[in-house]
């Protein structure tokens, strides 16, 4: 199977490096080319379209970062999806991942959209989280594939609730952390005062 994949940032790059790693057949766009360069040694393809990525390959896989990038790198160019997948993993709004998905089944191709808990750390050990929204059989069909990445995959539900579980769990991890400081900077003022006393 040979893989597309638009967007090589820090998420991004590490996944290609992954793939590669795994034996799949990579070409590679990002918009800032320079940041796509290093993986040209690691034997992916690097390529200065989008839609030559897209036209070359079965399935297309999107990490950038947020709406309007994923929109870019996806439809900036004349591209026909016909008989190909896009695997979108950026995290984007449910109703802007139904925008996109209706977009390209317009074209003829498959969407399903995989948004991923984890970051860099996780990358090269395989535990990032994907959490699927598209059909049953869509899950079925690439769960193996996605499971490159990762030791589960979590099938949520239709394009637009896997991208509603990833907000939530990123407004959750938000206020756990500001939790945590809140509490932190209380027992520095409160505690510690007490302790010096």
């Amino acid at each position: 199977m040979k893989v597309a994949f638009l967007g090589t940032g820090l998420m991004g790059g590490l996944m290609v490096q992954r793939l590669l790693e795994k034996g799949f057949d990579v070409t590679v766009y990002n918009r800032t080319a320079s940041k796509a360069d290093s993986l040209k040694s690691k034997g992916a393809v690097v390529v200065s379209k989008s839609s030559d990525a897209i036209a070359s390959c079965d399935v297309t896989i999107v990490m950038v970062a947020d709406f309007n990038a994923v929109s870019a790198v996806l439809f900036n160019e004349e591209v026909s999806f016909k008989n190909k997948t896009v695997i979108q993993m950026s995290t984007i709004g449910p109703s802007e991942s139904q925008t996109v998905q209706k977009r390209v089944e317009q074209s003829g191709g498959e969407y399903l959209e995989a948004p991923v808990l984890g970051g860099v750390a996780q990358i090269p050990v395989g535990q990032l989280i994907p959490m699927v929204g598209g059909t049953a059989e869509q899950f079925n069909k690439w769960k193996k594939f996605l499971e490159n990445f990762a030791e589960s995959v979590y099938y949520i539900g239709p394009v637009g609730k896997a991208a509603s579980a990833k907000l939530a769990c990123n407004q959750l991890i938000a206020t756990m952390v500001s939790s945590f400081a809140m509490s932190l900077g209380m027992f520095n003022r409160k505690v510690l005062t007490l302790k010096r006393l």
